[in-house]
């Protein structure tokens, strides 16, 4: 678990499985103490400053990249995909979803439950059976 402030200077808690917490312990471990200036931040850059959000899209830029992605998807874009992958576990309770997303409220979580029906409308209208009529 860890706790951070978000857009608008909300408190947020984000929870995280036991690979990702072992990776942030071994970036810890390669961090220079010395250099930073910000030891509540987790993630700082060469002058020990905690990075911004335009550090966290170049970080992205690259590791598309190194993923040899063509397509340029924003930080948001890997937020909205976690919270639809989340959705798929939570369905019934979109409220686990709410709290996972920090959202203050339910109205801005629901899109996820929308986005949800339109996939189940397109495999429904790509059936074999979608445009089958009697008799012919």
């Amino acid at each position: 678990v860890l706790l951070y402030f978000g857009k608008n200077s909300k408190e947020r808690i984000v929870y995280f499985s036991n690979y990702c917490k072992e990776k942030i312990l071994e970036y810890l471990n390669t961090r220079d103490i010395r250099k930073i200036k910000d030891n509540k931040a987790l993630f700082t850059n060469k002058y020990g400053n905690r990075i911004g959000i335009d550090a966290v899209e170049d970080i992205c830029k690259k590791a598309y990249k190194l993923m040899h992605l063509d397509t340029y998807y924003t930080t948001h874009t890997l937020r909205h995909t976690a919270a639809t992958i989340m959705y798929t576990y939570v369905k019934e309770d979109v409220l686990l979803l709410k709290e996972f997303l920090g959202h203050s409220s339910l109205s801005s979580t629901q899109i996820y439950t929308h986005l949800n029906n339109n996939k189940i409308k397109k495999a429904v209208e790509s059936h074999p059976l979608n445009n089958f009529k009697r008799g012919e």
